[in-house]
């Protein structure tokens, strides 16, 4: 049976305790991907569908690479005051310090349920799903709609496939599983259209992000004896481009293209005098573990963190603790 008994009574409990409320806070975590974002609108479009008030808030906004996302423009930064709300929900995170400062505000609104398929970091609340089998949070959110009945629109379907497609690495990564498609081909039937979908994604960038791309590209480093790949976005690269952060997206994404290579990395300098670190594993080389090790979480293949101090510094860090895990080394696990 899928997905696994626990997961599956947890949603039922959700469901319950969701339908016996009205005024509600969705929350995900700062930086939003596509699995957040799209986990959120379409919970945020389901319940409202069913006569709820449902503020989605992401401390963040809508990066513009989501802003093709149905309902996208509902998504609020401006969270309001707890008076406003009888509950919380939490989506793709597990504590609401990472949904941000504001977040913290929300503390005296009782969190009604979280749904996640990342290791918590933190104590839960009685009525949690967190399911680290499940391929995405859009998954959990898809499953927890069909509990309440709630008829999955063309506009909620686009929101659900971008979700799962993202933390699947459209489907290239080991948590692509038989009923991961069995969920997307609902989906489909449903209203997502693949095709426009993967347009509005990955072919529909500025000419700006090819240029950060060359950039990065040229100097790309290879550790290990080439079993760990590495690319550096500077903000002296980004000034020079004239991009941002959201412009990066994809890019751990190359050196794991090269064969040999078994971690990825990005190394992104932030403006606050950090790095934003990313990883991606092809199966062999656990990232959640190393990410993790530096206050970080994530998937055995896809995981990151953000570290304080040079990014010069944090690479030979990050580098090194990579080689001392890497499978065969003698201090793997």
């Amino acid at each position: 049976m899928y997905p696994a008994d626990h997961t599956r009574n947890g949603l039922k409990a959700i469901a319950g305790l969701l339908t016996g409320k009205k005024r509600f806070i969705l929350l995900t975590h700062v930086n939003p991907d596509g699995d957040a974002l799209g986990s959120l609108i379409a919970l945020g479009q389901g319940l409202t569908a069913l006569g709820k008030k449902a503020t989605m808030f992401c401390e963040d906004g809508v990066p513009s690479l989501y802003e093709f996302l149905p309902g996208s423009q509902a998504v609020t930064a401006l969270p309001g005051g707890p008076e406003d709300y009888e509950a919380a929900v939490l989506l793709d995170c597990n504590s609401l310090k990472r949904a941000g400062e504001q977040a913290l505000a929300m503390a005296d609104v009782p969190v009604l349920a979280v749904l996640d398929h990342h290791i918590p970091d933190g104590p839960l609340p009685e009525s949690a799903v967190v399911d680290e089998k499940i391929s995405a949070t859009g998954e959990l959110v898809y499953h927890l709609l069909l509990t309440l009945k709630a008829e999955i629109t063309p506009e909620m379907a686009t929101n659900l496939f971008v979700a799962i497609s993202t933390d699947t690495g459209s489907f290239s990564y080991e948590n692509t599983t038989a009923e991961v498609m069995a969920v997307c081909g609902d989906l489909v039937r449903k209203g997502a259209r693949p095709w426009k979908i993967f347009q509005d994604l990955h072919l529909n960038r500025p000419p700006q992000r090819l240029r950060l791309l060359g950039l990065s590209l040229k100097d790309v480093e290879f550790f290990s004896e080439g079993r760990i790949g590495a690319l550096t976005v500077t903000k002296e690269m980004m000034s020079r481009t004239v991009t941002t952060a959201i412009d990066t997206d994809g890019f751990v994404e190359y050196p794991r293209f090269v064969r040999g290579v078994e971690l990825s990395l990005l190394f992104r300098e932030t403006d606050n005098g950090g790095c934003k670190v990313s990883l991606r594993s092809k199966g062999r080389f656990n990232a959640a573990v190393l990410a993790r090790s530096f206050g970080g979480g994530g998937h055995v293949n896809a995981a990151g963190f953000t570290a304080q101090g040079p990014i010069e510094a944090i690479k030979k860090e990050v580098i090194e603790t990579a080689g001392r895990l890497m499978p065969g080394s003698e201090n793997s696990q």
